[in-house]
């Protein structure tokens, strides 16, 4: 079964907010794919990045590598997806 594009945006958020990535806390970019199966990690930073042209997250240079974060403006946005996606996991 394909998972589209949208659930995947939901599990990237979902994965962010469960690590308190907002503002200043945050995880290397190249770690969002991890978890997911080998052969979708490209499709999913790729997701990833529409997720930073659409303002939901932020990247942030680092000399470590690229940091992203939950932008928190966005907040509101960002728990209504979260929110429409449990209630698609959970369907009472």
């Amino acid at each position: 079964m394909e998972i589209n594009d949208e659930d995947l945006k939901a599990k990237i958020l979902h994965r962010l907010f469960h690590r308190h990535a907002w503002a200043h806390k945050h995880v290397d970019f190249a770690h969002l794919a991890s978890g997911f199966p080998r052969h979708a990690r490209g499709r999913i930073l790729g997701i990833a990045k529409e997720l930073v042209r659409e303002n939901l997250i932020i990247l942030k240079p680092a000399h470590y590598g690229l940091q992203v974060s939950l932008n928190f403006k966005e907040r509101e946005r960002i728990l209504a997806i979260l929110l429409e996606y449990s209630k698609k996991e959970r369907p009472d």
